[in-house]
């Protein structure tokens, strides 16, 4: 699936990422919390043309080609108030409608798809429109309904910095500052040991530029197998 990230206007650090005390995940908090907005945008997933994971942080449109799967796209409205965040999601089509407590219609051949995720100090709680019933998923642990639906939210269940700050804690490995397609980025690595000699790292690339939003994200676990799952995701800008 490919995910093209949501650049929000937020407030900027002013500092020196190699010499400042503030670590580049702290930067990170200190500009989300000042975030007030609410944002109304389309998700979908597809294809795109063989040998073009190398292009994907340059992201060349006269050489990348991608094909929307149709019955993917969700219309998604997300919001924060500095502390919380919130989704609601819903699959796109033109009929009838009906009206959720924020005033948000969606059609009700698809009631069963929309939902409503709340998520913030370790703590998400998701409901599908129209069902009483609610999950609550604690420190960590959280649901699928947030996938690569809203910003920072980038492949199943993983929420950034919620889920790599309870993976790793919040002292990174090492901190060094590289460039990405010739972007100056820092980089915080994190790993931590897995049973039978297997690891797991993540490597944050984090942008001053644009106030310290992760500008290309990589994870690496190693299997017994002696394979490895591999993911990443890159800012895109259209």
């Amino acid at each position: 699936m490919i995910v093209v990230m949501i650049n929000l206007a937020i407030l900027a650090i002013s500092q020196n990422p190699s010499t400042s005390p503030v670590s580049p995940v702290d930067a990170y908090f200190s500009n989300m919390i000042n975030i007030k907005a609410k944002i109304t945008y389309t998700v979908s997933s597809g294809t795109i043309t063989s040998g073009a994971i190398g292009l994907l942080k340059s992201w060349p449109k006269d050489e990348l080609v991608f094909v929307e799967r149709p019955s993917s796209r969700r219309r998604c409205t997300w919001s924060s108030d500095g502390k919380t965040q919130s989704l609601f999601s819903f699959h796109e089509h033109k009929s009838n409608h009906i009206v959720d407590t924020n005033n948000n219609h969606i059609s009700p051949l698809h009631e069963s798809n929309a939902i409503e995720v709340l998520w913030g100090g370790g703590i998400q709680a998701e409901h599908k429109v129209g069902s009483p019933d609610l999950n609550v998923f604690y420190h960590g642990n959280a649901g699928l309904a947030l996938r690569g639906r809203a910003p920072n939210c980038w492949w199943g269940t993983f929420r950034f910095p919620d889920s790599m700050l309870e993976e790793f804690g919040r002292k990174p490995n090492s901190v060094h500052e590289t460039e990405v397609y010739s972007i100056p980025t820092v980089v915080e690595v994190y790993q931590r040991d897995l049973p039978d000699n297997c690891w797991y790292r993540i490597q944050i690339y984090y942008d001053p530029s644009i106030m310290f939003l992760p500008r290309y994200v990589r994870s690496v676990a190693t299997l017994p197998s002696k394979q490895c799952i591999v993911k990443e995701m890159c800012r895109v800008e259209e």
